[in-house]
Protein backbone atom coordinates (compact mmCIF):
# COMPACT_ATOMS: atom_id res chain seq x y z
CA UNK A 1 0.00 0.00 0.00
CA UNK A 2 2.42 2.63 1.48
CA UNK A 3 6.46 2.79 1.66
CA UNK A 4 7.73 5.30 3.43
CA UNK A 5 11.78 6.35 1.79
CA UNK A 6 14.64 8.13 3.90
CA UNK A 7 14.70 12.10 3.97
CA UNK A 8 15.78 13.33 0.68
CA UNK A 9 14.99 9.94 -1.13
CA UNK A 10 11.38 10.05 -2.41
CA UNK A 11 8.87 11.60 -3.86
CA UNK A 12 5.35 11.72 -3.28
CA UNK A 13 3.47 9.95 -6.30
CA UNK A 14 0.43 11.49 -7.84
CA UNK A 15 -1.93 8.43 -8.27
CA UNK A 16 -4.72 8.45 -7.00
CA UNK A 17 -6.40 5.45 -6.67
CA UNK A 18 -8.78 3.74 -3.48
CA UNK A 19 -5.67 2.50 -2.41
CA UNK A 20 -3.80 5.35 -2.66
CA UNK A 21 -6.31 7.61 -0.84
CA UNK A 22 -6.74 4.77 2.13
CA UNK A 23 -2.97 4.46 2.71
CA UNK A 24 -2.85 8.62 3.02
CA UNK A 25 -6.19 8.29 5.25
CA UNK A 26 -4.17 5.64 7.33
CA UNK A 27 -0.70 7.93 7.35
CA UNK A 28 -2.92 11.42 8.57
CA UNK A 29 -5.12 9.11 10.96
CA UNK A 30 -1.74 8.45 12.44
CA UNK A 31 -0.44 11.65 12.53
CA UNK A 32 2.43 10.93 10.22
CA UNK A 33 1.25 13.33 7.34
CA UNK A 34 2.96 16.42 7.79
CA UNK A 35 6.29 14.41 8.93
CA UNK A 36 6.65 12.22 5.68
CA UNK A 37 5.91 15.00 3.28
CA UNK A 38 7.40 13.96 -0.30
CA UNK A 39 8.71 10.34 1.21
CA UNK A 40 5.60 8.75 0.53
CA UNK A 41 5.70 5.88 -2.59
CA UNK A 42 2.05 4.18 -3.34
CA UNK A 43 3.11 0.79 -4.46
CA UNK A 44 1.56 -2.43 -3.56
CA UNK A 45 3.32 -4.87 -1.16
CA UNK A 46 3.55 -7.89 -3.51
CA UNK A 47 4.55 -5.40 -6.50
CA UNK A 48 7.87 -4.60 -5.21
CA UNK A 49 6.85 -2.83 -2.10
CA UNK A 50 7.91 -5.44 0.19
CA UNK A 51 11.07 -5.70 -1.67
CA UNK A 52 12.07 -1.64 -1.47
CA UNK A 53 11.70 -1.88 2.46
CA UNK A 54 13.59 -5.63 2.59
CA UNK A 55 16.61 -3.89 0.24
CA UNK A 56 16.61 -0.82 2.48
CA UNK A 57 15.61 1.33 -0.53
CA UNK A 58 12.51 2.10 2.06
CA UNK A 59 12.58 2.78 5.62
CA UNK A 60 8.78 1.56 6.11
CA UNK A 61 5.66 0.17 4.97
CA UNK A 62 1.88 -0.38 5.31
CA UNK A 63 1.01 -3.67 3.68
CA UNK A 64 -1.95 -6.36 4.90
CA UNK A 65 -0.01 -8.51 7.75
CA UNK A 66 -0.48 -11.80 5.36
CA UNK A 67 1.95 -10.45 3.17
CA UNK A 68 4.43 -8.98 5.34
CA UNK A 69 4.80 -11.83 7.80
CA UNK A 70 5.68 -13.98 3.87
CA UNK A 71 8.67 -11.90 3.12
CA UNK A 72 11.81 -12.55 4.16
CA UNK A 73 14.00 -10.16 6.29
CA UNK A 74 11.51 -7.82 7.01
CA UNK A 75 9.43 -8.00 10.79
CA UNK A 76 6.29 -7.79 11.52
CA UNK A 77 6.33 -4.88 14.39
CA UNK A 78 2.06 -4.47 15.34
CA UNK A 79 -0.73 -4.11 14.03
CA UNK A 80 -2.87 -1.10 12.93
CA UNK A 81 -4.95 0.77 15.77
CA UNK A 82 -8.53 -1.32 14.76
CA UNK A 83 -10.50 1.93 13.66
CA UNK A 84 -8.34 2.17 10.63
CA UNK A 85 -8.39 -1.84 10.05
CA UNK A 86 -9.81 -2.62 6.36
CA UNK A 87 -11.62 -6.00 5.85
CA UNK A 88 -10.38 -7.70 2.76
CA UNK A 89 -13.40 -9.56 1.27
CA UNK A 90 -11.90 -12.67 -0.99
CA UNK A 91 -13.31 -14.74 -3.44
CA UNK A 92 -13.24 -17.62 -5.48
CA UNK A 93 -13.06 -18.14 -9.24
CA UNK A 94 -12.56 -20.89 -11.64
CA UNK A 95 -12.96 -21.69 -14.96
CA UNK A 96 -15.74 -24.17 -16.26
CA UNK A 97 -13.04 -26.73 -17.55
CA UNK A 98 -12.42 -27.04 -14.22
CA UNK A 99 -12.42 -30.49 -12.09
CA UNK A 100 -13.71 -28.39 -9.15
CA UNK A 101 -16.36 -27.64 -11.28
CA UNK A 102 -19.87 -28.11 -9.78
CA UNK A 103 -17.80 -29.24 -6.14
CA UNK A 104 -18.07 -26.17 -4.70
CA UNK A 105 -20.80 -24.39 -2.62
CA UNK A 106 -22.41 -21.81 -4.38
CA UNK A 107 -21.71 -17.96 -3.86
CA UNK A 108 -25.10 -17.90 -1.50
CA UNK A 109 -23.71 -20.87 0.38
CA UNK A 110 -20.32 -18.48 1.03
Amino acid sequence: MVEIRPRGGARTTGRDTRAARRSDKVLKELGLASEITGRVIHKAGLAGGLAAIASGEAEVGIFPKSEIVRFRRITLVGSLPPSLQLNIVYGAGITAASKWWGRLPSSSNF
